[in-house]
């Protein structure tokens, strides 16, 4: 690879305030990687002004800081999918009509509590509100899961015949991109119609994540350039045929691909 870098020791010994496309790369494992392009500054110094204008501009801004929540909660579920390798989905729900997400939560843990007890219960989960105003839960988990078993548990936890179990693709497993998108999307409605501070996913401690590497490259580099570099780092991958997910916006200096894995591809 051609490397035109500066290193970033040598980014914080200069001085003055600095314009980057950075490069941030993120190796899964069996072949799943996520690179991302958007612009980023530097300054070897604080730059009160402007940190000053960050901080005003912030200031009562809700609705900024609830897009910016959801975005962030969003990527990390994605994340969080992927290194878990999650091929399979549990949906939860309840027959009375429980909208408390505290509430939910700890019939959740409790339903994760016993199932833990004959099982290693690894999981990503998110809520969503449905139209009868009662939530459910939306798990993600990497194995195929016993369904008499998690119905069993889950009527323990709520009541003989006052909850449902669903097991997403069945005895077929699904693509890990495919599971991930389905998740994290529920991050961003659940910001919708919920409080800002209320929890909008759980996860199993102990998910390895994923490796993750960062390139700054000089801003008087156009798109072009920048789009070739992302392309010697995806060849370096050796999965650059499964590069199936993209997204661009030229003009703004932002770039998103993805990789659905070897393994994925028989399930594509």
């Amino acid at each position: 690879m051609n490397v035109f870098i500066t290193n970033q020791n040598e980014i914080l010994n200069n001085s003055g305030h600095q314009k980057w496309h950075k490069v941030t790369v993120r190796d899964f494992g069996d072949s799943m990687v996520e690179v991302s392009v958007m612009p980023y500054e530097t300054w070897s110094e604080p730059c009160w002004d402007e940190l000053a204008i960050k901080s005003k501009r912030g200031e009562g801004d809700r609705e900024r800081s609830k897009e910016a929540s959801a975005a962030r909660a969003k990527r990390k579920v994605r994340h969080l999918c992927k290194s878990l390798k999650a091929r399979y989905m549990v949906t939860l729900t309840t027959k009375e009509i429980i909208a408390d997400v505290d509430r939910f939560q700890k019939l959740f843990q409790e339903f994760v509590r016993r199932i833990r007890q004959v099982s290693n219960f690894q999981y990503v989960a998110t809520h969503e509100l449905q139209e009868r105003g009662a939530l459910h839960l939306h798990i993600a988990v990497a194995n195929r899961q016993d369904y008499k078993l998690l119905w069993s548990i889950w009527h323990r936890v709520v009541g003989e015949g006052q909850g449902r179990v669903h097991v997403t693709s069945g005895s077929k497993a699904a693509s890990v991109s495919r599971i991930a998108g389905y998740i994290s999307k529920y991050i961003t409605k659940s910001f919708e119609t919920g409080d800002l501070n209320k929890r909008r996913y759980w996860a199993s401690k102990g998910i390895a994540e994923a490796v993750k590497t960062v390139h700054l490259l000089r801003k008087d580099w156009d798109m072009t350039q920048v789009i070739m570099y992302v392309s010697e780092i995806i060849a370096e991958t050796g999965c650059s045929g499964f590069f199936k997910q993209a997204w661009l916006e030229y003009e703004k200096g932002l770039l998103w691909v993805a990789s659905d894995g070897y393994k994925e591809s028989m399930y594509m």
